[in-house]
């Protein structure tokens, strides 16, 4: 919600944090290498012929940087590469497309572009880019790998339709169709990168990380951690980001089994009467007092004794413990002034913000 109109005037439902900045998850931190093997190293490509990597993804989340990244690891080992980036007016959030060919020699490469169905790995940061015919008018089954973010980005489109689904089915299915079931990779990586590293922009180096892994990407990675230090940006933020994402080509079970240690507890979705009634009773006591979690108690009885299917999910008793409690605890000035003064809310901004 944009319209700070609230703001302006003594609207409760509005509170500004002045001097915080938002709190980055921590991650997973150190003292967890030994809980992993150590990484072999995978055959890399033998550049008989120039090596060609379409990436794709968002303008703004570090598309541009891998390009450079593999650039110039290329020639930190005095091989051939030339590079192209389609950005069009994605400078922020559009599409974006990148082209990287490596060689041995420089000479071997003869266009910038990489031609239709030429393409060796297909790096796809952002699945909806991904599965355009930019890029899969550049791959071809039995030549091209895939390695893909399959993370959920909304687009524009709800934007006009909140309700529109996101067909991630589809878009995979249509990229495993192109390059074949057994050469297509997908993994979310922003939600292991976020929770790993505590930010979800290490998602890209987290997928180049992967398909090195893989012996997909034709240049050491001495040479990328190089390239890495050259860019001088976030340095060991970025190593680990290509260390974690080999690690789980390699080690997909511990990884995950990590990711799911360090991912936040899900709120319980309560279901049943006795649940829900146990739960919004409490709530009653604490917005007024026993009395009125009395009423409210005895009301949700009247209709649980009337309805055969109170002791199912979904019955009409359940319904009617979660709405009634919703009208009996509207929530007025004082109601705000609680919630704000319980100590909850203070927790919460503190879990959020830092400074």
């Amino acid at each position: 919600n944009k319209d700070y109109s609230c703001a302006n005037g003594f609207c409760p439902s509005f509170v500004s944090v002045v001097g915080g900045k938002l709190r980055k998850p921590e991650g997973a931190g150190g003292g967890v290498e030994g809980l992993f093997d150590p990484l072999p190293e995978p055959q890399l490509p033998e550049l008989e012929r120039p090596w060609n990597t379409v990436v794709t993804g968002v303008g703004g989340t570090g598309v541009l940087t891998i390009t450079a990244l593999v650039a110039m690891a290329a020639h930190i080992e005095g091989k051939g590469c030339a590079t192209m980036n389609q950005t069009g007016l994605a400078q922020k959030f559009g599409a974006v497309v990148s082209h990287v060919r490596v060689s041995a020699n420089q000479e071997d490469i003869k266009a910038v572009r990489i031609p239709a169905g030429e393409a060796d790995l297909l790096l796809g940061c952002d699945l909806v880019v991904t599965s355009t015919y930019e890029a899969l008018g550049k791959v071809a089954h039995g030549r091209t790998h895939a390695v893909v973010n399959d993370a959920e980005v909304p687009t524009s489109a709800f934007i006009l339709d909140p309700d529109a689904r996101f067909p991630t089915s589809a878009m995979k299915a249509k990229v495993s169709d192109e390059v074949g079931d057994s050469a297509a990779f997908f993994i979310d990586a922003t939600r292991i990168a976020t929770q790993l590293l505590g930010d979800s922009i290490a998602a890209n180096l987290f997928l180049l990380g992967y398909a090195w892994q893989q012996g997909l990407v034709p240049v050491s990675a001495a040479a990328l951690e190089e390239a890495i230090e050259l860019n001088a940006v976030a340095v060991n933020f970025n190593k680990q980001a290509f260390l974690w994402g080999r690690r789980c080509a390699d080690q997909p079970e511990r990884v995950l089994a990590l990711v799911d240690e360090l991912a936040p507890p899900a709120a319980p979705r309560l279901e049943l009467v006795d649940e829900i009634v146990a739960d919004r009773t409490v709530r009653l006591a604490d917005y007024q007092d026993a009395a009125y979690a009395e009423r409210y108690r005895q009301l949700v009885e009247r209709v649980r004794a009337a309805d055969p299917r109170a002791e199912k999910p979904g019955s009409l008793s359940a319904t009617v413990a979660r709405v009634l409690h919703k009208l009996m605890a509207y929530k007025d000035e004082y109601e705000v002034a609680r919630l704000y003064s319980n100590g909850e809310f203070l927790r919460k901004l503190e879990q959020q913000f830092e400074g």
